[in-house]
């Protein structure tokens, strides 16, 4: 079962910019890399899967709900960290997370224990160093979750 489908997916804007014609699938339990050059249009690909940009053709779809049209409920099933972020003046990762938790209603934030235990900065690291970090595990997003589907803490 694809739990990732994007059919034709194409954005112009224009001058030979934007994506075009993209398919692909992944099913569940798959792991997937999405690779490319600066300027191959990874970024406006994922918008697109979260819902944030109307495509000019074709579709993306998350657990068989069309992103676009229905992105507010596709929120309830995945989650976005880009890779530039300005975060506001908030010391920890910890405070960011319990700010977010707490916007999307707060009901079922927990820290993932395994990883907050395993982590050598746990979640009182700064921020901006954590997440700015060249490292591939500074960008790690396993620390915190709180989506539907998801065991209870």
């Amino acid at each position: 079962m694809s739990v990732i489908e994007i059919d034709d997916l194409t954005k112009d804007y224009g001058h030979g910019r934007g994506i075009f014609h993209i398919n692909l699938s992944v099913n569940k339990g798959e792991c997937f890399g999405f690779l490319g050059p600066n300027g191959a249009g990874k970024t406006t690909t994922i918008r697109h899967m979260m819902g944030f940009i109307r495509p000019d053709r074709g579709c993306a779809k998350i657990c068989g709900l069309d992103a676009w049209k229905h992105s507010t409920e596709l929120m309830n099933h995945v989650s976005y960290v880009p890779g530039e972020i300005a975060f506001p003046s908030l010391a920890t990762g910890t405070e960011f997370l319990k700010l977010q938790a707490d916007f999307l209603g707060g009901e079922r934030f927990y820290l993932y224990e395994p990883y907050h235990r395993a982590s050598a900065a746990g979640p009182f690291r700064q921020l901006k160093a954590h997440v700015k970090g060249d490292e591939a595990e500074d960008r790690d997003c396993r620390g915190a979750h709180g989506g539907p589907g998801d065991p209870d803490p």
